[in-house]
């Protein structure tokens, strides 16, 4: 069964990564992309898991929603994609703050 996560800065509380994983991925801080990085290194760590007990299809697809939501209210979120099995081009603000993190 697979879960879909969310990564909240311990310093103020809000999300910067949606996730789909399986067993402990949440948790797991390497392998990560270079602005995630960046931000848990700054920041530190908050896992919640948003939903359980899903089929991969399932939490690809609310993966997607959450971004996709999240990204609508304003938050810089640090995907490269906009989720779901093999994912899409980065969004707007993901496209922006990479373009931000290179400077």
């Amino acid at each position: 069964m697979a879960y879909v996560y969310l990564h909240r800065r311990l310093s103020d509380n809000t999300p910067f990564y949606v996730g789909k994983g399986n067993h402990r991925r949440a948790w797991v801080t390497s392998g990560r992309n270079e602005y995630w990085t960046r931000v848990y290194n700054k920041h530190g760590l908050i896992v919640e898991i948003l939903f359980d007990n899903l089929s991969d299809d399932e939490a690809y697809a609310v993966e997607k929603d959450c971004i996709l939501e999240l990204n609508s209210f304003g938050y810089n979120l640090t995907n490269l994609n906009s989720g779901g099995k093999g994912g899409l081009s980065p969004s707007s603000s993901t496209r922006k703050l990479m373009s931000d993190a290179k400077k």
